[in-house]
């Protein structure tokens, strides 16, 4: 359950924060110029991308094998990475953001 909710608050702050990039590229009145900048995002996305990994950590405190423990937060943190890939590359192509 731990896991879940570490995850389910990266992905509401990740929302959050491309829907802020959003509405401060379409304020800008073009889709190729302003947003959020880079340094911003960094700091956000990285508290977020730890709070989930924490959490996905405490879930799996009651397995005594420490590789299971590294591969199962492992795999969390690699099938979320693929997934924000996913979200991100998606919001650029329909946004028309990047010459994507």
């Amino acid at each position: 359950m731990k896991a879940i909710i570490g995850w389910a608050i990266y992905f509401a702050g990740f929302s959050i924060l491309m829907y802020i990039d959003y509405l401060l590229r379409e304020q800008d009145g073009q889709m190729l110029t302003g947003g959020v900048p880079v340094v911003v995002y960094l700091l956000v996305w990285f508290p977020l991308m730890l709070i989930g990994t924490s959490l996905a950590y405490a879930a799996v405190k009651f397995c005594k094998n420490k590789i299971v423990k590294l591969g199962f937060v492992t795999g969390q943190v690699v099938l979320v990475i693929f997934a924000t890939m996913f979200i991100e590359l998606t919001y650029m192509a329909r946004a028309g953001v990047g010459s994507l």
